[in-house]
């Protein structure tokens, strides 16, 4: 019960992101089915599988408007897990994302079954708010690996579909990075703009030259030059992340910047470094502040008085 409370909270604390990315929310609420028994879930329409027995952490998650549970997000944890790591929060707000895209923009979710767009925006975005909400880089982390074997130059917009079977990872990340790439050339505001423009039924190609202005090729190769640029240098998701955005990322103490990892051990975020090593220009302003303050706390009183900088107080009984 602590648990589900727990995800509930998660749930609404991914709102504004969710409402943000997507430009808005569906009319009703999302409902969300917590399962601990895979079996159980299986039997009622779960799809994701079964874990693996040399996986004790699996855990997964599938937005779904099947019977017998009808529209609704459905969330598999292990039974030993009671705790709301990162992993977590991710997949609920990843998972919740899919129920804003059909709902909101129901032409393009259809455009997709259709082959009118392709796939991977439906994926892109649920994995871009699950990023911004959770803060977890496992998906750019396998789009650093594959850079770093420089294969990536070789992909194309029209291709990427073609991978999720092969390495689902990798075609999540490489979703995101798509529009991690417009966010950061065009600003978040455009990801709305594009799906707007979609949903009026404009074509995909259509849609992303009228929205940023450029051709689509040159959008294209604007996109495989970058991130395979970046990408390739960085060390892990994270740092991938971190240049993608343009965001920093303030450490004040080690204690501070850890989360609870999928394995509910604690994880650096990022590289750490000691509060003073990080805050030292800070310290010595403030140092200096308050030498100030007290060389003018110590002159004697009458010339402050003089001054008017004291007023004089009677204290009554």
């Amino acid at each position: 019960k602590e648990f589900a409370s727990s995800l509930i909270r998660a749930a609404e604390d991914a709102y504004p992101v969710l409402s943000r990315v997507y430009g808005g929310a569906p009319s009703s609420k999302t409902a969300a089915f917590l399962f601990f028994d895979i079996e159980e879930a299986g039997k009622l329409g779960f799809r994701s599988g079964a874990p693996s027995p040399t996986d004790p952490n699996y855990s997964a998650g599938e937005f779904s408007i099947a019977e017998p549970l009808g529209d609704g997000v459905r969330l598999y944890f292990p039974a030993k897990d009671k705790v709301l790591n990162v992993r977590a929060k991710d997949i609920i707000a990843h998972e919740t994302g899919h129920r804003f895209l059909r709902l909101i923009y129901p032409k393009v979710r259809t455009g997709m079954s259709l082959g009118t767009y392709p796939r991977w925006v439906n994926e892109g975005f649920s994995v871009y708010v699950g990023t911004e909400f959770s803060q977890q880089f496992r998906y750019l982390d396998a789009v650093v690996q594959e850079a770093k074997r420089g294969t990536i130059p070789q992909l194309t917009l029209d291709t990427l579909d073609k991978i999720e079977s092969s390495s689902s990872r990798l075609y999540y990340g490489l979703a995101a990075t798509v529009l991690y790439h417009i966010a950061a050339s065009h600003g978040e505001q455009a990801l709305k703009q594009l799906l707007a423009e979609w949903n009026r039924g404009a074509g995909f190609r259509a849609g992303i030259e009228q929205i940023l202005r450029a051709s689509y090729n040159d959008f294209e190769q604007a996109w495989i030059n970058r991130i395979g640029g970046i990408a390739k240098q960085a060390k892990d998701g994270a740092e991938l992340y971190y240049s993608l955005t343009g965001k920093t990322l303030t450490v004040a103490t080690s204690s501070s910047t850890r989360l609870v990892s999928e394995t509910g051990a604690m994880t650096p975020v990022m590289g750490e470094s000691s509060w003073l090593q990080t805050n030292w220009q800070y310290i010595a302003i403030v140092a200096a502040v308050v030498a100030i303050a007290a060389t003018a706390v110590t002159r004697k009183p009458k010339s402050a008085r003089a001054r008017g900088l004291f007023r004089p107080v009677r204290l009554s009984r």
